[in-house]
């Protein structure tokens, strides 16, 4: 149990630690998508399978580093509507990523650790680059608390209220203290909200 992950990302481990990269290049140099001509992952050739323009868009490095740069934030949606299709921007940057194989130290280093560098060329031909070996959310690099609510909130929002949603964070949160699970199970069995399309938008 202690050597548990929590995901930040709706997507594959393998690109963790390069969306932590690219989260760390977009706000070192205060960039927008509009500023960026390409954007190249490299990773462990052992696993490049698994990211290289995966048909499964959770797995594909051509599709979510390009949503998270166009979009500000990778939501699970993305998951289920393409947003190459709807989105100019991200199809642009989706078509001018790559995934490079590495076969030296990444590779090395594979599969206990997703090491990913992230490198994004401008429009003035300028590159940075940014590598990370272990994404947040692992035991060695932990989510705040806050950014844990955070998550939650923000999932649970989508199928609940905000009274239930606040019911469920307080039943969850004094689990371990309470003598049943009643408190918790209660709001659980409760109905789902339901979406129009306008709310996955």
């Amino acid at each position: 149990m202690m050597e548990l992950a929590i995901k930040p990302y709706p997507c594959v481990s393998f690109l963790h630690p390069a969306l932590d990269a690219l989260e760390t290049l977009l706000n070192r140099h205060a960039l927008s998508s509009s500023d960026i001509a390409s954007i190249q992952l490299r990773f462990a050739d052992a696993g490049a399978h698994c990211v290289d323009d995966n048909p499964l868009k959770g797995h594909n490095a051509q599709y979510i580093l390009p949503v998270r740069t166009a979009l500000g934030r990778l939501s699970y949606l993305d998951l289920f509507e393409d947003r190459r299709l709807s989105h100019p921007e991200v199809r642009r940057l989706a078509q001018s990523a790559s995934v490079v194989r590495d076969f030296g130290e990444f590779e090395q280093r594979f599969p206990d650790f997703y090491i990913g560098e992230i490198t994004l060329e401008l429009n003035g031909g300028q590159r940075v680059s940014e590598r990370c070996d272990i994404a947040r959310g692992y035991p060695e690099a932990p989510l705040s608390r806050a950014e844990i609510e955070s998550k939650f909130h923000a999932i649970v929002g989508e199928v609940s209220d905000d009274q239930r949603r606040v019911a469920l964070a307080e039943a969850a949160a004094g689990i371990a203290d309470g003598p049943s699970v009643d408190r918790l199970a209660a709001p659980l069995a409760e109905r789902p909200k339901t979406f129009t399309r306008s709310d996955q938008a």
